[in-house]
């Protein structure tokens, strides 16, 4: 009769695809954000993996990309290369709608760091 015996992993093995499953995870941060916030985000979404959060880490870097991608688009509203705004950005309809969805994605991010 064949016995199984099941036995931990090693240590390095769980590190190896903990490893490998954040840098599958931040990959998309990594094409988008500089390297200090990658940084930033790296720990929190190593934590959630972890935690075996995988889902609140995958949407935590969504939301990341996204903030920084708004940020360079309202930057471009505030430079004046905004072809819509008739006094410069001051009174934009466009700017405001990037920053309050830039708002509420500050929100889901604070929200998934807090559930660390």
């Amino acid at each position: 009769m064949n016995v199984v015996t099941l036995t931990p992993a090693p240590t390095n093995l769980v590190a190896a695809l903990t490893d490998q499953l954040v840098a599958a995870i931040m990959a998309p941060a990594v094409e988008a954000l500089s390297p200090i916030s990658v940084r930033r985000i790296r720990r929190v979404v190593e934590q959630h993996v972890m935690a075996g959060r995988l889902d609140v880490a995958r949407a935590l870097v969504a939301d990341e990309v996204a903030v920084g991608c708004l940020s360079r688009e309202i930057t471009r509203h505030q430079s004046g290369d905004c072809d819509v705004c008739p006094d410069g950005w001051r009174h934009c309809l466009e700017l405001a709608r990037l920053e309050a969805k830039e708002a509420r994605l500050f929100d889901q991010i604070q929200r998934a760091g807090g559930a660390i």
